[in-house]
């Protein structure tokens, strides 16, 4: 999929499910920089990122690149401080994580309603440690916008309760709720997905007009 997109001069963000150094490859293939999260499918990278974190913790984070921001509103209060550090010139993962300069951690913080949270994600990217705004920024719009469609899927087609397991069944529903999400966001007006839903199974005509955005997007 990326191969057929134009990302030159993109900063690509990436969850821990791609975090591959093929997919790295076809980033900078393709122009872009990537911004990748890391997890327990890459435990080299990730234990060399929490051991360097921890030396720059345990004196401040001394002159380490930062970025902080925070919002609150409905009872809700979050904080987000991410720091940045290059890589170390000697380190034996350059060899397989191509133009790889910077290792992010991000702590991020949450109390709602006075239940407080604290989480702390590690990340790869090619840009340098002194863009940590950018990163820090494209890292939350990327989650911003994870958070909102499994909101939706979970709420409107109860993709959270849906126990399918059977085969590629569970695959293939998902592929087809996201497909149908996309439809209805075609619809004209500001009808929420609930009511296009609901509206849908009333009237053939109105389930005519939805699947014809398929032919006038692809013809």
């Amino acid at each position: 999929m990326i191969e057929s997109l134009n990302i030159k001069e993109a900063l690509v963000t990436i969850d821990a499910g791609g975090c591959y150094a093929e997919i790295v490859d076809t980033v900078v293939d393709g122009g872009g920089n990537y911004l990748v999260t890391l997890k327990d499918n890459q435990p080299t990278l990730l234990n060399e990122a929490k051991v360097i974190f921890s030396e720059h913790q345990s004196k401040g984070f001394e002159g380490v690149e930062r970025y902080q921001e925070s919002s609150q509103g409905h009872g809700r209060i979050e904080e987000r401080t991410y720091y940045a550090v290059p890589l170390p010139a000697d380190s034996a993962v350059r060899k397989k994580w191509r133009n790889l300069e910077t290792l992010v951690m991000g702590i991020f913080y949450r109390n709602v309603k006075g239940k407080e949270s604290r989480e702390i994600r590690y990340m790869i990217s090619d840009l340098s440690s002194d863009q940590i705004q950018r990163m820090g920024r494209s890292f939350r719009e990327h989650w911003g916008i994870e958070n909102r469609l499994h909101w939706v899927l979970d709420v409107s087609f109860g993709e959270d309760a849906n126990r399918t397991r059977t085969g590629h069944a569970a695959e293939n529903l998902g592929k087809l709720r996201r497909l149908a999400m996309g439809l209805m966001g075609k619809v004209k007006g500001k009808k929420t997905i609930p009511v296009i839903r609901f509206q849908a199974a009333l009237s053939p005509k109105f389930r005519t007009t939805i699947i014809e955005q398929i032919v006038k997007t692809n013809f």
